[in-house]
């Protein structure tokens, strides 16, 4: 079977389901779950089946068990790694959300060590201790985690190559690949080398040919970035105060 996006060459047997909303570039519709192919696009879960597809067998699970995974851990608390609406993951404890969109997560012997955005004023780095007994329940975060994040990557590179009306994309003075996408909730975010750094932009204004933005952090950096346009390239500035315009 082929991509329908790349026209790349897989096996049948090749689909990796993922929890998180995405555009189908054959129907053009959003769906959740979504399937992704190793090239990194995807499709709806429908026409993957029209495709002929069937999901992989090898690697990382067929798919991803469940939107979240529980448990108590050593101190007695309640914790969860939960997909939120936008397909990244979260991290709660005793059910209040003190991170939010996971940018690392990794396994020390029974310890989980996780950063992301802060949903307080509390640092974002934390860490879990597992009972020995439930290490591969820390498996399964891991899993979710790996998920979302391949789904988010997979899913924008989706969005880059499907629907120029729905996306900005140039290569900045400083070499970096630059985009401008709408999201699922409307809202545009924006990305640097195909990694969201800023999500459902606030703020957007343009000096000269620089693009200054602020919105919600989707990591650890500062929410306020700059880009700028290369000469020559004036139509890219106004594309994104006209994008702008509409999504807030």
């Amino acid at each position: 079977m082929q991509c329908p996006e790349c026209r790349e060459a897989h096996p049948a047997r090749c689909g990796w389901k993922v929890y998180v909303e995405a555009k189908c570039p054959v129907c053009w519709d959003y769906d959740r779950p979504f399937i992704i192919f190793p090239c990194g696009h995807g499709v709806c879960v429908q026409h993957f089946q029209d495709l002929g597809g069937q999901l992989q067998d090898c690697g990382l699970s067929q798919s991803v068990p469940s939107e979240a995974v529980r448990y108590t851990d050593t101190d007695g608390d309640e914790i969860a790694f939960v997909v939120n609406a936008l397909g990244g993951l979260d991290y709660e404890v005793n059910g209040r959300p003190k991170v939010r969109d996971l940018t690392s997560l990794s396994l020390s012997g029974c310890t989980l060590h996780l950063d992301g955005t802060t949903a307080g004023s509390w640092r974002s780095q934390r860490h879990t201790t597992l009972p020995a007994s439930q290490v591969a329940v820390a498996r399964q975060a891991l899993d979710l985690f790996h998920a979302c994040t391949r789904a988010s990557d997979g899913a924008t590179a989706s969005m880059l190559d499907s629907d120029p009306s729905e996306a900005i994309d140039f290569v900045d003075t400083d070499g970096d690949r630059i985009a401008f996408i709408v999201n699922a909730s409307g809202r545009m975010d924006y990305i640097v080398n195909q990694r969201v750094k800023v999500r459902n932009l606030s703020r957007l204004s343009i000096r000269h040919r620089t693009i200054h933005l602020d919105g919600e952090s989707a990591g650890t950096w500062s929410s306020s970035r700059y880009t700028t346009v290369p000469e020559g390239q004036d139509s890219i500035l106004q594309r994104a105060e006209s994008m702008f315009a509409q999504a807030h």
